[in-house]
This record gives structure tokens, sequence and C-alpha cells, in this order.
């Protein structure tokens, strides 16, 4: 018997049950998260945050992830029917329906409320984000996530003021080239900062 089709995007609960369903096929297969990220040839955090159900998959992402797990029989993608991806739940052995919100590498992104300081633009949602995922400790940083917490606060009205970056113009570049990333892309970035930054992590 299958339940009904779980979406797949970010913040959804299907999106949970596929990290949790990618967590124990990995683990029945007695890979860890870096051995599984290394055969699909993507980065641990993207592994990582697939499991804990941070990060949505496209399809073209999970196919790669779920070739590399030995049970294959309990997984079955759907070319033309009602979901695209069909999981056994060694759990419950009962078939559990995904559909994907992004089919191919990247789709997941959709248009965002943006932050304007001195004729920046920049999506909300990445400096939040920046915000949760780097524990820095100075000075400078501490401000900035002052910063940010005051953001997250007016998420949603039209303009963000910011402090300026030391060099505005670099700072421009890289949130347009992280507003741009991949999921993949993201999660080296973010491993390197955090090794750069806070090399205690």
């Amino acid at each position: 018997m299958t339940e009904d089709a779980l979406q797949v995007a970010a913040g959804t609960p299907g999106n949970q049950r596929f990290g949790a369903l990618l967590k124990a096929l990995r683990e029945r297969s007695g890979l860890t998260p870096q051995a599984l990220a290394d055969q699909a040839k993507v980065h641990v955090s993207f592994v990582r945050g697939i499991e804990r159900g941070a990060q949505a998959p496209s399809m073209a992402s999970a196919r790669p992830l779920l070739a590399c797990l030995t049970e294959q029989d309990r997984i079955r993608w759907v070319e033309d029917g009602p979901h695209d991806l069909l999981i056994r739940d060694p759990d419950t052995d009962r078939d559990v329906a995904f559909e994907f919100t992004a089919k191919v590498k990247g789709q997941n992104r959709r248009p965002e409320p943006v932050a304007v300081a001195k004729g920046l633009v920049i999506p909300a949602a990445a400096l939040l984000g920046l915000a949760a995922a780097f524990p820095w400790k100075n000075s400078k940083v501490d401000t900035a996530l002052t910063v940010l917490g005051e953001a997250a606060e007016q998420f949603g009205k039209h303009q963000i003021q910011l402090p300026s970056p030391a060099d505005e113009a670099r700072f421009g570049r890289v949130v347009r080239l992280l507003a741009a990333a991949d999921d993949e892309l993201l999660g080296r970035v973010e491993s390197l900062l955090l090794k750069e930054l806070d090399p205690d992590s």
C-alpha cells in the first residue's frame, strides 16, 4: 500500500520524511555520510542537510544519492505517474511516494524577499541562513548577527537596512554568487568558511 505523495521541497514534511528514509537506507547500506557523499560526488554537508530535512534535493540530485544504496529493490523511480519516486520504508515495509518540486539541479531556488543596503540586493533568507550557520566569535560578526536577528523580525517588509561591509563591491559579488549557487556548492562554501573562521568547530 502506498501513502499519498509527499512533496520534497524546503520546509515540508515530505522533505523530512525523504531525509529520514535516505538516512535509514544509507545506514542499512553500511555507508557513512562521507562515504555516500564521495560515491555520489556531492559534499558531505549536502548529504547531512538532506538527512536532517534542512536541504531539499532536486530529483536530479536525489538520483545519484539513491543509486549508491545497496537496497535498490526498495527504490523505484516513476516516469509517468502521479509521483516521482517510491521508497519502501524498511521499518513499516510500506511504499512512500514522493514528488519533487525541483526536477533539475538548482530549481529549488525561488524569488525571495530581499534586503537592500546601499544599493546591494541580498536575498534575506541567505543572510538569515548565514547567521544561523556560522558561530563566529568576534565583535564585527556579533554586530552583524545582531543586525541579522533584527532583519529576521522585519522579514517580509520592503527593505532591511544593513551596516556596510568593509568592501561593498566584493561583498555584493560574493552574495550574488551565493544566491546563485546550488546546494552542493553552498555546502562546500559553508565547510570552507567554518574551517577558516571557526577552526574549533
